[in-house]
């Protein structure tokens, strides 16, 4: 269970039509609810919000049919539930409530589709946060917590990181060296923007960025064999420097929170 999941299992209802919880391209193993149950697991958006096709599906419906259509299938699905509740010992029907009741709020509130499209943004903003999906990521991050998103997880990983696709700058896995000059210029860009965004709006009162990792690397410097050529990487059997795991101590920035 993360931190995320038991702040939000502390909140209580909302008004607000978005999800309390939105993940957005999240590292899924760290994310689940644990004992608090499936009713705090994230809202996950995936995909690269860089992409011009990027949307997320199956929400804020347009066509007054379609709602009306909607909401007479709740209505009948209501009626049809006449399973003893008082059994659910593991609270999963309570969870399938809450689930059903963000789907439908999140079907048929247009607020929930404009809070997610980034074309909303002036062009200027898009390019200070970076034309990638890092810097898009977190537009989109800032955008839903101005629109009432109360904890948001977003991962930087993928081919932005190097061969391998995160920060695990093994020796075996790449250069770690090279593998900062490759990602730093991208995350420098989109996390500067972000912090620089969120005290400009003045959400810094009420909105507390964290940026960290699992844990931090060694402060010496190994050398082994890549174990394969790529970004930030050397072609196999070459020695190259790295850096292991390192539980003792780790970097984290923290900006705004009032």
């Amino acid at each position: 269970m993360s931190v995320t999941n038991y702040v939000r299992s502390q909140k209580g209802p909302r008004q607000n039509p978005l999800p309390a919880y939105v993940g957005i391209n999240p590292p899924l193993e760290y994310n689940g609810p644990a004992y608090l149950g499936d009713a705090y697991s994230p809202f996950v958006v995936s995909g690269d919000p860089n992409q011009p096709t990027f949307s997320v599906p199956n929400i804020g419906l347009s066509d007054t049919n379609e709602v009306r259509r909607l909401g007479r299938r709740s209505s009948l699905r209501q009626n049809l539930d006449t399973l003893e509740r008082a059994f659910d010992q593991q609270k999963e029907l309570a969870a399938l409530d809450e689930f059903e009741s963000q789907a439908m709020t999140l079907l048929t509130n247009p607020k929930t589709k404009e809070a997610f499209d980034l074309s909303r943004e002036d062009p200027r903003t898009r390019d200070r946060y970076g034309r990638n999906a890092w810097g898009q990521q977190l537009l989109l991050a800032r955008r839903l917590v101005e629109a009432g998103v109360e904890v948001l997880t977003t991962s930087l990983a993928g081919p932005l990181c190097g061969r391998v696709n995160n920060w695990d700058d093994h020796a075996v896995n790449q250069h770690c060296f090279d593998a900062m000059k490759f990602r730093t210029p991208v995350y420098d860009q989109a996390v500067s923007a972000l912090i620089e965004d969120i005290y400009d709006r003045g959400l810094d009162k009420k909105v507390l960025v964290v940026i960290t990792g699992e844990f931090g690397r060694t402060p010496k410097i190994s050398y082994a064999a890549s174990n394969g050529a790529g970004d930030a990487s050397a072609p196999a059997g070459t020695i190259q420097p790295g850096r292991d795991h390192w539980p003792r101590a780790f970097s984290n920035i923290w900006a705004g929170g009032g």
